[in-house]
């Protein structure tokens, strides 16, 4: 059964891909065998509407759970709010701490908001994410990403 929390979410997320895809869009795309700035991002949004629109479109044909004082509603919609508050502070670090810290701190928040419990588990991903986001950033398509306080690298 479905929960009115996860209805909203899924409808959050949906509407979140479709502006996502229009902003990009404002970038030159380009085609394929010359693609733009854009070509990635838009591509991107892309999949994720049709991908969230087909979870959206399943989430409203199960039925809907009918618990009065649902607890787990009121939790999903804090996870939600606080996923939302944590991606828009992560703008701002991005440029102040740099690449590498702020997705660091970008994957520890949002896995501590998801649910994972062991704090080595969730140091790995932030690391690996942050790694893995450098490397292919920085070194094989050499888009320059913001060093912020490790100006050293």
């Amino acid at each position: 059964m479905m929960t009115l929390s996860k209805r909203i979410f899924f409808v959050a997320f949906n509407v979140f891909c479709i502006v996502y895809t229009l902003l990009c869009m404002q970038l030159e795309v380009g085609d394929f065998s010359t693609p733009g700035p854009g070509f990635v991002p838009v591509f991107l949004g892309v999949v994720g509407t049709v991908l969230s629109s087909c979870l959206t479109v399943q989430a409203f044909r199960q039925k809907l759970e009918k618990k009065e004082g649902n607890d787990e509603d009121k939790t999903s919609l804090i996870r939600l709010g606080l996923y939302v508050l944590v991606c828009f502070a992560f703008l701002p670090m991005f440029d102040f701490l740099g690449s590498l810290i702020s997705v660091f701190i970008l994957v520890l928040l949002l896995s501590k908001i998801s649910g994972l419990k062991k704090w080595w588990k969730f140091t790995v991903l932030g690391l690996a994410t942050s790694a893995f986001f450098y490397c292919l950033f920085a070194m094989v398509l050499q888009v320059p990403l913001p060093q912020g306080l490790i100006s050293f690298i």
